[in-house]
């Protein structure tokens, strides 16, 4: 007999042993706590016989929904089991309201995954859907829709990471023109605002004001110019396994054209390898021109995602 259930705490640890278990053959990394749980959360556990047989999440933020994962055991697979629990997660976000589903980094409950070929080196949230896996062609056969808009997995090993000479002349070019790259110093360094106004990237200020918060803030690195601040990247921070924390990059229209972003990145790379992060990983759109300074630092693609949606 076949039962759908919500998942309350009392089952936790066991659907974190069945999600460790199912996911071995996908690019997930393994859990140890139970990340599932936000107060929109739709948690389901499908039972056959009495036996856990598969675990799905969604999240709902007003009339827009994510499906976070359908996970099956696997001799449960391509039966059947994957829609009958998606669609019972759909119906659920339907009588809450919820428009449409997308699958897209905005989604709060961030599932870490593996990069391929290295030793569990890890990035701590799936931006979308990882392209052309059993997931994407499980979503795409339940009426889900490829946007045709990818964001790309990057993944820096920093063992053998240096600064070219190219790019160390061009810091000093810029040096000597009045743009500095130095560690933002409060009572030094002004234009915050200014700067991520010019960018339009709220969520970059946040990051700032909450790290300023604190009692003892990271460092930060910025392009200064007679101290006012025109470039920004930072916090410094290694977390996981030796990852160096990356929340983003930006310089101001003004100083564009000058190669600062890639001086700025690079400078960005080399303190967290000074600070003792092993790797760096970082995702961005495809179409997004920072990938090229990305690329030029010796970043490689590792893997590809797609944002999808349905309308329900």
């Amino acid at each position: 007999m076949k039962n759908i259930v919500k998942v309350n705490k009392e089952n936790y640890q066991a659907i974190i042993n069945f999600y460790n278990n199912e996911i071995k053959d996908t690019i997930y990394k393994e859990i140890d706590s139970f990340i599932f749980e936000n107060e929109a959360s739709i948690n389901l556990a499908l039972y056959l016989d009495g036996e856990l047989i598969g675990f799905a999440n969604s999240v709902k933020n007003n009339e827009l929904g994510y499906i976070t994962c359908v996970v099956i055991k696997k001799n449960f697979r391509r039966k059947g089991y994957g829609t009958l629990l998606l669609n019972e997660l759909e119906n659920i976000l339907r009588e809450s309201n919820v428009k449409k589903i997308r699958e897209i980094f905005f989604n709060p409950i961030n599932l870490p995954w593996y990069i391929p070929n290295t030793n569990f080196h890890m990035h701590p949230g799936v931006p979308a859907v990882q392209l052309n896996s059993s997931w994407y062609n499980f979503l795409l056969k339940n009426g889900y829709i490829d946007e045709k808009n990818y964001q790309n997995g990057y993944y820096l090993n920093l063992d053998d990471f240096i600064v070219n000479e190219a790019i160390k002349a061009n810091e000093q070019r810029n040096k000597e023109n009045g743009l500095e790259v130095l560690f933002y110093d409060k009572n030094k360094h002004y234009g915050f605002t200014e700067l991520f106004t010019d960018l339009r990237n709220p969520t970059w200020h946040r990051v700032v004001l909450n790290n300023l918060e604190k009692k003892d803030p990271l460092k930060m690195l910025v392009i200064v110019r007679n101290n006012e601040i025109l470039g920004w990247t930072g916090p410094l921070d290694i977390t996981g396994n030796g990852r160096g924390y990356f929340a983003g990059i930006g310089i101001k229209k003004e100083i564009e054209g000058n190669g600062l972003g890639t001086v700025l990145f690079n400078r960005l790379v080399m303190e967290l390898k000074n600070i003792g992060a092993k790797y760096m990983t970082l995702f961005t759109g495809e179409n997004n021109k920072a990938k090229y300074i990305y690329l030029k630092t010796g970043f490689k693609e590792v893997e590809k995602f797609a944002i999808m949606y349905k309308e329900l």
